[in-house]
């Protein structure tokens, strides 16, 4: 009979546990914007953003984003582009090594 009630009770007490719990879980979750071409006030495109992932699962076959580096012995070059679903597109690159 007690080891009866000692079950009982544990299993209660790891119920009530379980319900308590009220943490969020964010295991999975995926940040997934799509690719956006801002304009300040100039009349071309002043800065990108978004996420690979976002482009490639956005509805439209028209966004992309991405960087590329050329190295060579003495000289390097780092190149960003971006293009959203308006067709607006940003193009920029750098030689500085610490990109």
């Amino acid at each position: 009979m007690k080891a009866r009630l000692k079950k009982i009770i544990g299993m209660a007490t790891l119920g009530i546990a379980l319900l308590a719990t009220t943490v969020p879980t964010w295991a999975g979750y995926k940040f997934t914007p799509e690719i956006y071409i801002g304009f300040n006030s100039a009349p071309w495109p002043s800065y990108a953003s978004g996420s690979m992932v976002g482009a490639r699962y956005s509805t439209d076959s028209t966004q992309y984003i991405g960087c590329t580096s050329y190295a060579l012995s003495s000289y390097s070059w780092t190149a960003c582009y971006a293009m959203d679903r308006a067709g607006n597109y940003l193009v920029c690159g750098s030689s500085d090594p610490r990109w």
